[in-house]
C-alpha cells in the first residue's frame, strides 16, 4: 500500500488516472485483472507477480500489443520488461550473517513461496551465509512458506511441537514473522533472551510490537518513483531498451536483535 500511495500521487501529478486491481496471492485472478486492463485501453501497467511463471504468456501478449508493462518487488527473470527490485539475495545475506556474527548458530528461516523470484532468493542468501561460516545446512530449520500471521503462527506452532533446539528465527516477510513471534511468546520463548527474531520487508509494523522487529526496510519511495519513471518513459516510447533497477534495502536494528 505504501507503494501505490506514491505512485499513485507521482503519476497523477503527471496527468494520469490510476486503477488498482488486487489478486491476493492468485495468478488466475491476477490473468483477470490484467486482461481487465488490457480491455480498458490503459497506458500502461505496474504489476507484482503472484508467480514466476503462470501468466508470462499474457504478459507477452499485453506488452506485445504496446502496453507496456513494468514489474516491481516480485519480478520475473527475463529481460522482455523493466524492473525495478530490492537485491533480495544480498540483503538476505547480510541479515543471516549479522546473526551469525551475533553468536546464533542454530537460526531458522520460515521459507517464502518457491514460485516467488524473492522465495528462493532469500532462501539462497540464507544457505550463503551459513556457508560462508562453515554452518551445516539444516533443512529442519526451514520451514514451509508463510506470507500471513496466520500461516506464521502455524508453522512456528508446528516446529515448536518438534522440540528442535534454535536460537534465532529469520523471516521472509513481516507478517509471518509477527505471527510466529505471537505463538513463540505465548509458549514462554523470550525475545531475543531464548531467541533472536528478524524479517525481510519490514514496515512501521515492526515498531508497533513488542519488542519491537528488526528488519529489512526496503526503499518503497525509491521503487514507487524509478518505476514510474521506466512506466511513464515506455508510454513515451514503446521502443525504449527495458531496464533491471536493483535497489539496495537497510537493515534497522531493534529490541528483537539486541545482544
Amino acid at each position: 500500500m505504501t507503494f501505490i500511495d506514491h505512485a499513485q500521487t507521482i503519476l497523477r501529478k503527471h496527468g494520469y488516472n490510476v486503477l488498482i486491481a488486487t489478486s491476493n496471492e492468485n495468478a488466475d485472478q491476477e490473468r483477470l485483472n490484467i486482461e481487465m486492463m488490457e480491455k480498458c485501453m490503459v497506458d500502461g501497467i505496474l504489476i507484482s507477480v503472484c508467480d514466476k511463471e503462470k501468466n508470462i504468456d499474457v504478459y507477452r501478449r499485453v506488452i506485445g500489443r504496446g502496453i507496456p508493462m513494468v514489474f516491481f518487488d516480485r519480478t520475473l527473470e527475463w529481460g522482455d520488461a523493466s524492473q525495478v527490485r530490492l537485491d533480495d539475495y544480498i540483503m538476505s545475506f547480510f541479515m543471516v550473517e549479522q546473526l551469525i556474527r551475533s553468536g546464533c548458530k542454530r537460526i531458522v528461516h520460515i521459507a517464502g513461496p518457491a514460485h516467488i523470484r524473492n522465495g528462493y532468493e532469500r532462501l539462497r542468501g540464507y544457505r550463503d551465509a551459513l556457508e560462508k561460516f562453515h554452518i551445516a545446512y539444516d533443512k529442519t530449520l526451514v520451514l514451509p512458506p508463510a506470507l500471513s500471521a496466520d500461516e506464521g503462527s502455524f508453522v512456528m506452532s508446528a516446529f515448536l511441537d518438534r522440540n528442535i533446539p534454535f536460537d534465532a528465527v529469520f523471516g521472509f516477510t513481516e507478517t509471518a514473522l509477527i505471527g510466529a513471534k505471537n505463538i513463540m511468546q505465548k509458549r514462554g520463548l523470550r525475545i531475543p533472551a531464548d531467541a533472536r527474531i528478524c524479517c525481510m520487508s519490514g514496515t512501521a509494523l515492526c515498531t508497533l510490537v513488542f519488542p519491537t522487529i528488526t528488519a529489512v526496510e526496503q526503499p518503497i519511495e525509491q521503487m514507487a518513483a524509478e518505476a514510474c519513471r521506466l512506466l511513464m518513459a515506455h508510454v513515451a516510447d514503446c521502443a525504449k531498451c527495458a531496464e533491471d533497477i536493483v535497489l539496495r534495502g537497510e537493515i534497522i536494528d531493534r529490541e528483537s536483535t539486541a545482544v
